[in-house]
This record gives C-alpha cells, sequence and structure tokens, in this order.
C-alpha cells in the first residue's frame, strides 16, 4: 500500500506539459516562440529580483517555466 501512495503522488506532482506532444511548429517557429518565452520569464525575474515585485502570479510564472522546459525539449 505505501507504494502505491508514492505511485499516486509521483503521478500528481508529474507537470501535465509533459505529457502533451510538442507543436506543430518549423524550426524557425519553434525557435522564436521559445525566444519569446525565455525573455518573458527575463523580464519577470529581473523585475521580482530588482524590485521585489511579481508581474505574474506563481501559479503563471511556474506554468510558463514549465512550458519553456518542455518546449526546450521537443
Amino acid at each position: 500500500m505505501p507504494y502505491l501512495l508514492l505511485v499516486l503522488l509521483f503521478a500528481l506532482h508529474t507537470p501535465l506539459a509533459s505529457a502533451t506532444s510538442c507543436p506543430d511548429w518549423t524550426p524557425q517557429q519553434a525557435e522564436a516562440e521559445v525566444a519569446q518565452l525565455r525573455a518573458t520569464l527575463a523580464r519577470w525575474d529581473e523585475h521580482y529580483h530588482r524590485q521585489g515585485v511579481a508581474l505574474v502570479a506563481d501559479e503563471l510564472y511556474d506554468q510558463s517555466r514549465e512550458r519553456l522546459n518542455h518546449l526546450q525539449q521537443c
């Protein structure tokens, strides 16, 4: 039973982004999308660390970071 609980906890913690397929983009479009998302996250990070104010909710930031990680693996 403890093993089943561990498996369920892991399954619930696994990001949904990893379950989705990669977008059907050209290499140029994929590169542009990743660059744009990376720049957005960098702006959010800098604003948060320099001014101490989050521009977006933590949940949106985390989802965006997961999305970037997923797209970089495609």
